[in-house]
């Protein structure tokens, strides 16, 4: 019986290096590296994995190879440990061409995402401005009255929220919609024994007429959620929710993620829908608190194509699950499945990608779907 023949240590590091170290399964598309808690070491999940076995009698094996190439990083794919071993148990399942094009599919992914900030990066949240020298003004039960700048008199003035801060303190956000909705600013306000005193104040532009949401996670500090629309445009649209960690004189983005988007074509005959069907937030930000997104993800068969309502094509569901570091001052994952870069593969993700995925799903569309997607699947399932 012939070796097998293995990578080096160097192919295997370029295949996850290729890959920015992330399962290469479309439906999978966990981190695989990470670190510790000890200083200075890491923590490894994923395998370079054979696209064509290493040996003969292997999964896939391909005679016409030579040893070289068999070797080299070409092929290679980067997986988690469960799919590496779920793609070699079912063959027929995994065949060498379906796998060759998650690694290309996955390569163009992260090539893309070379030097541009993630969508849905916390760095792109509208900006909070913390007041260092807080204005005092009189007790009012009227909104537009505790505000230091009086707002336009066309203006849409809301209570967004209110309550009690972690402290004792008396809280309230007040809204102001201006340009017909479109621009909102909100400010985070609290009671003092001069007066209300603005404590910070948030610039939402591009609202289309939606206010913010505002929730308040108790803490010393605490911090506002504020679910509020992201990106607007020609067939899509994308609300997120942003996390601010508010104290005196002290004001940062913990986290920003997407709640909702819909993308309408982008070269399929389907509609694109994500939605959190609910979101559980911590009582008090502390140490361990837990932090629970649930999450829907639907291809609809578009409205246009049928002449009647949108129906479900396709539908996933997935949870995450972020735990409070309060050393770090921010939410991490629970475990190494609660990436939340899955979500930017769902935006991203093109027609080979999502044709990958969902396959099995397209296949009865050659016989009972429009003539347009009969033609898509045709051509992306021959």
């Amino acid at each position: 019986m012939p070796p097998r023949i293995e990578f080096t240590k160097a192919t295997k590091r370029v295949i996850g290096e290729r890959v920015n170290f992330l399962c290469s399964n479309p439906l999978c598309g966990v981190g695989t590296i990470g670190p510790r808690t000890e200083p200075g070491k890491s923590i490894k999940l994923g395998v370079a994995a054979h696209i064509t076995a290493a040996a003969l009698g292997g999964p896939r094996y391909d005679p016409k190879l030579t040893d070289e190439q068999r070797a080299s990083a070409e092929n290679g794919l980067w997986l988690c440990q469960n799919c590496a071993k779920l793609i070699d148990n079912d063959v027929l399942r995994f065949p060498t061409q379906l796998l060759r094009h998650w690694k290309a599919s996955t390569e163009r992914l992260a090539a893309d995402n070379i030097g541009r900030q993630s969508l849905f990066s916390r760095l792109g949240a509208p900006p909070i401005v913390a007041n260092e020298n807080p204005i005092p003004r009189a007790d009012s039960p009227d909104p537009k009255a505790i505000l230091e700048t009086p707002p336009p008199a066309d203006a849409d003035v809301q209570f967004l929220a209110g309550g009690i801060t972690a402290l004792g303190s008396s809280f309230t956000v007040v809204g102001v919609g201006t340009n017909h909705g479109w621009h909102w600013r909100v400010q985070y306000l609290v009671q003092s024994e001069v007066g209300w005193l603005t404590m910070a104040t948030i610039e939402f532009d591009g609202q289309r007429g939606h206010p913010p949401e505002v929730q308040y996670v108790a803490g010393t500090p605490g911090a506002l959620y504020i679910n509020h629309v992201g990106m607007t445009g020609t067939g899509v649209f994308q609300k997120q929710a942003t996390l601010y960690r508010i104290a005196k004189n002290d004001a940062e983005i913990i986290m920003t993620f997407p709640t909702q988007f819909y993308v309408v074509g982008w070269g399929m005959p389907f509609d694109r829908h994500l939605s959190a069907k609910n979101i559980s937030l911590p009582a008090v930000l502390k140490e361990r608190a837990e932090f629970h997104l649930q999450y829907a993800l639907d291809y609809e068969i578009s409205a246009t194509e049928t002449g009647g309502e949108a129906e479900p094509l396709i539908h996933y569901a997935f949870s995450f699950y972020l735990i409070w570091n309060s050393e770090h001052g921010q939410f991490v994952p629970k475990t190494a499945a609660d990436d939340l870069s899955i979500l930017d593969m769902a935006w991203n993700e093109d027609t080979d990608m999502f044709v990958t995925r969902c396959r099995d799903a397209l296949a009865p569309l050659n016989k009972h779907g429009t003539a347009t997607q009969k033609k898509f699947v045709e051509k992306y399932l021959r």
